[in-house]
C-alpha cells in the first residue's frame, strides 16, 4: 500500500483535476461526479502509463524490434495485392523492420511474392514511402530486410536507389572488430539499415584468376559480368556467408512473364485448385504415386515424381515430424517395390546418369517455381537427408539465397558431368549493394548444427516451425547466442492466408526480430502491440535482464526462466462492462448482444491461463458479472494479461479487447478501456475490474 505521504499527495493531484469547488467555500471537493470521471481516466485505467522513454543505451541485441513480415502484402500471401501503403501504416505502428522481396521485372527492380498472383511494387515508390515514414513516430533505426532475387546488374540499380533515396540516412559504417556489440539504437537514431547477403572480403577473387581457373567446357550462358568467386578455403562462418546461388542461365526465367502460382503446373485440375487455395492436403506418398498412376511412360513418370514429390516434400518440411526425416524418402522407398519403379529410383540416384535436356530443364524451373512459391520462409529447415535431395530445393536461411540456387553440390556434379571442379563457389552479389551491408549480415541457418557462435553483427533467420524444434533441444542456446546476435523468426510456409504464430514462444528465449503479419489483427498482433507498448511504440523494448545476462535456467519445454523472477499470485474480479457495442458483423442494427469476458495469460507455459464468465443475456449496455478468478503468474516480466469480450450468442463474436504487459497491471479498482480488432479505442466500450497483486 502506499504511505501517508503518498497516498496524499495522489489524493491532491487528482483532486485538482477532478474536485468541483465547493458552494459553502473555495476549496475543492470531490463529487460523485468527479469520481467517475477519475475512474474512466487514464488514471483510474488498469493499465500504468508507458514509459515516455527506455533505456536505449544498450546494445541492439538486447532490445525486442518490432518487425514486419512481407510488408507490402494487403491480404494472403498467394494472389492478394499489395501496397506501398502497408509500408506506411506499419512503420506508423511501430514497426522497425520491413521486408522487401526484389525481383527482376524486365530489366527493373520489383517488389512483389515471386511466383504468385500478388501485385508487384515499384521499388523507387516503395522506398520513397519508407523515406517519408520512418521516423514518424520512433526515431530509432530502421532495418530494411531485403529478400534479394535480382541479378548483379538490377542489384547495382537497387544500390544506387537506396543511396539516392536515403542519402546520409544510410548506415555505411563497416562493424569494428575490436568491439563485442552491436551498437545502441540511441547511437543508430535516424539511421536505415540494411540486411542483404554480403560479400565477405577474404572471397573477392579477380575475374582473371576465376577465368584460369575454369576450362572450356564451363558454360554459364552468363548476361552480366562474370560473378565473384569465393574460396573454398574461406572460414565456416564465411563458408555459411557464401551460400550457393542460382546458376546463371536461368536469373529470372520464372518471372520473366507474367506471374505464376508453382503448383498450378501440376496437370492434376483437382490438386492445382487445393493447390492454388492453399487447403490441399496432399500428402508426399499420394503425391507420388498420383503421378504414377496418370502417367505410363517411363521418363514421364520420373518427371512427375520429381515434380510432384518436390512439392510434397516442401508441404512437410514444415509439419512436427523429425526434420531429418522426410515423408518423401519414405515414399520413394515404398515405391522402388515395384521393378519398374525401383529402376527408376536407381536411374535417378545412379550419379553417372545423363539426364535428357528437356527433363533437366523442367526439373531446374521446377525447383525455382517451388522454391519461390514458399519464398525462402518454408524451406529454411530442411535438411533431408534422403538420396534424392539433389532434386528437391532447400533453402538454409530465409534471404540467404536466391529462389534458383537451392540445387546442392551432388546435383551440380550429376547434371553436370563436364564441369570442372574448382573448388569454388560463385557469389551473385553485387558489390555496390555488399558496400551497405554492414551491422546486420545474414549467414546461413544450419538445424543439424544448430546456432553457431559468430561475430556480433551475424544474424540468422528461421521459422516458427525451426524455433520450436530448437526450443525443444536447448533453449538456453538461444538465449546465449542471442545475447550478442540478433536472430529473425518469421511464420510458416503454410501460413497462405497470412495468420500469425505465438511471437511470446519466442520472446521467451530472447529471439528480437519476431517478424509477424501486421495486415492480420487477431491475438497474435495484440500481443505484439502490447509488447511495444512499453515504449510508446517506439519499435525497441528492452528484454527482461533474464534475457540479458546470456544464459538463464529453463523450466518446461525450454520456455526462460531463472531464479531472478519474482511469482505473483493474482487476484482479479470482473464486475461489470459498458457501453459495449454490437460485433461488426451483427445481422441487424437492433440486434442485442448477450457478452461474456475471456481472460487469457500468455507467458511461459506454466503461465498459460484462461477463465471465461458466464453470459449476460442481451445487455451490452450495462452488464454485470461480479465475479473473481485467481492464478499464479511465474514469470512476471514475459508474462501477458488479454482481456477479450464477446458476444456468446453467436459463435463467441469479437467485440473488444485489451492485451497488456503483466507488469503493467495497476492494481485496486480500475476500468478496462477496451480496443478494436484493429487496434484502435472503442470510446465508451470499457470493463470494471478489481486487480490484486501479491508478490511471493
Amino acid at each position: 500500500g502506499l504511505d501517508i505521504e503518498t497516498a496524499d499527495k495522489f489524493f491532491q493531484d487528482n483532486l485538482k483535476k477532478f474536485g468541483q469547488p465547493s458552494c459553502l467555500s473555495d476549496e475543492l471537493i470531490l463529487t460523485c461526479q468527479g469520481f467517475c470521471e477519475y475512474l474512466l481516466s487514464p488514471d483510474g485505467s488498469i493499465a500504468s502509463p508507458s514509459e515516455l522513454m527506455q533505456d536505449m543505451s544498450q546494445p541492439l541485441s538486447h532490445y525486442f524490434i518490432a518487425s514486419s513480415h512481407n510488408t507490402y502484402l494487403v491480404a494472403d500471401q498467394v494472389k492478394g495485392p499489395a501496397s506501398e501503403e502497408c509500408y506506411v501504416r506499419a512503420l506508423r505502428s511501430g514497426s522497425r523492420c520491413v521486408e522487401l522481396d526484389t525481383w527482376d521485372v524486365e530489366g527493373q527492380p520489383m517488389i512483389t511474392h515471386g511466383h504468385t498472383l500478388t501485385q508487384r511494387l515499384n521499388l523507387r515508390v516503395v522506398l520513397e514511402a519508407i523515406r517519408d515514414n520512418a521516423f514518424y513516430i520512433s526515431p530509432y533505426p530502421v532495418i530494411l530486410s531485403i529478400e534479394n532475387h535480382c541479378s548483379p546488374p538490377i542489384q547495382k540499380k537497387i544500390a544506387d536507389l537506396l543511396i539516392e533515396v536515403f542519402q546520409d540516412r544510410l548506415y555505411t559504417i563497416p562493424p569494428d572488430d575490436c568491439k563485442d556489440f552491436l551498437p545502441s539504437p540511441e547511437q543508430l537514431k535516424g539511421m536505415i539499415l540494411i540486411k542483404n547477403k554480403k560479400i565477405p572480403p577474404n572471397q573477392i577473387l579477380s575475374k582473371m584468376t576465376i577465368e584460369s581457373r575454369s576450362s572450356s567446357t564451363l558454360t554459364l550462358n552468363q548476361t552480366w559480368p562474370l560473378p565473384i568467386a569465393c574460396s573454398s578455403s574461406s572460414s565456416p562462418s564465411s563458408q555459411h556467408n557464401s551460400s550457393k546461388r542460382r546458376t546463371a542461365s536461368q536469373p529470372n526465367a520464372a518471372i520473366a512473364g507474367r506471374p505464376s502460382f508453382a503448383m498450378a503446373r501440376l496437370e492434376s485440375s483437382e490438386i492445382s485448385e487445393q493447390a492454388d487455395s492453399g487447403t490441399s492436403d496432399l500428402s508426399a506418398v499420394d503425391a507420388v504415386r498420383f503421378a504414377l498412376d496418370d502417367h505410363s511412360s517411363p521418363s514421364t513418370q520420373r518427371k512427375s515424381v520429381l515434380e510432384l514429390g518436390s512439392i510434397a516434400e516442401v508441404a512437410s518440411i514444415n509439419d512436427d515430424s523429425d526434420i531429418g526425416t522426410s515423408s518423401l524418402e519414405r515414399s520413394m522407398s515404398s515405391l522402388t517395390q515395384h521393378p519398374d519403379q525401383r529402376s527408376m529410383a536407381s536411374e535417378l540416384e545412379s550419379p553417372g546418369t545423363s539426364l535428357d535436356p528437356s527433363f533437366a530443364e523442367s526439373h531446374k524451373h521446377l525447383s525455382t517455381s517451388i522454391s519461390s512459391v514458399f519464398s525462402e520462409d518454408d524451406l529454411t529447415v530442411g535438411n533431408s537427408s534422403m538420396d534424392l535431395s539433389s532434386m528437391v530445393s532447400h533453402s538454409p536461411d530465409e534471404s540467404e539465397m536466391s529462389a534458383d540456387s537451392m540445387m546442392k553440390e551432388r546435383s551440380n556434379s550429376d547434371s553436370k558431368p563436364n564441369t570442372p571442379k574448382t573448388g569454388r563457389k560463385l557469389s551473385k552479389i553485387a558489390p555496390e549493394l555488399s558496400a551497405l551491408v554492414n551491422l546486420i549480415q545474414p549467414v546461413s541457418f544450419n538445424m543439424k548444427q544448430g546456432l553457431q557462435k559468430g561475430n556480433y553483427w551475424e544474424m540468422s533467420s528461421i521459422n516458427e516451425n525451426g524455433l520450436k524444434k530448437l526450443i525443444a533441444t536447448n533453449s538456453n542456446s538461444i538465449i546465449s547466442h542471442t545475447n550478442k546476435q540478433l536472430l529473425r523468426i518469421y511464420p510458416g510456409g503454410r501460413r497462405l492466408d497470412s495468420s500469425n504464430y505465438n511471437p511470446v514462444e519466442a520472446w521467451n528465449v530472447g529471439c528480437q526480430m519476431v517478424a509477424l503479419n501486421y495486415q492480420t489483427p487477431g491475438t497474435m498482433m495484440d500481443l505484439n502491440q502490447a509488447l511495444f507498448s512499453q515504449s510508446r511504440m517506439a519499435g525497441y523494448v528492452l528484454k527482461p535482464a533474464l534475457l540479458r545476462q546470456g544464459s538463464g535456467d529453463s523450466t518446461d519445454r525450454g520456455q526462460a526462466v531463472t531464479g531472478n523472477t519474482t511469482p505473483c499470485t493474482v487476484t482479479l474480479q470482473i464486475i461489470s462492462g459498458q457501453h459495449l457495442p454490437r460485433p461488426d458483423n451483427a445481422s441487424t442494427t437492433s440486434e442485442a448482444v448477450s457478452p461474456c469476458v475471456l481472460l487469457e495469460v500468455w507467458g511461459i507455459s506454466a503461465d498459460r491461463y484462461e477463465y471465461k464468465t458466464r453470459q449476460v443475456q442481451q445487455n451490452g449496455f450495462r452488464p454485470v458479472w461480479k465475479e473473481t478468478t485467481s492464478f499464479t503468474v511465474f514469470c512476471p516480466e514475459l508474462a501477458f494479461v488479454r482481456f477479450s469480450v464477446q458476444d456468446g450468442s453467436k459463435a463467441d463474436r469479437f467485440i473488444g479487447q485489451l492485451t497488456l504487459p503483466f507488469n503493467s497491471i495497476q492494481t485496486g479498482f480500475r476500468h478496462v478501456h477496451l480496443l478494436s480488432q484493429t487496434g484502435h479505442t472503442m470510446p465508451g466500450a470499457t470493463l470494471f475490474v478489481q486487480s490484486i497483486i501479491n508478490r511471493h
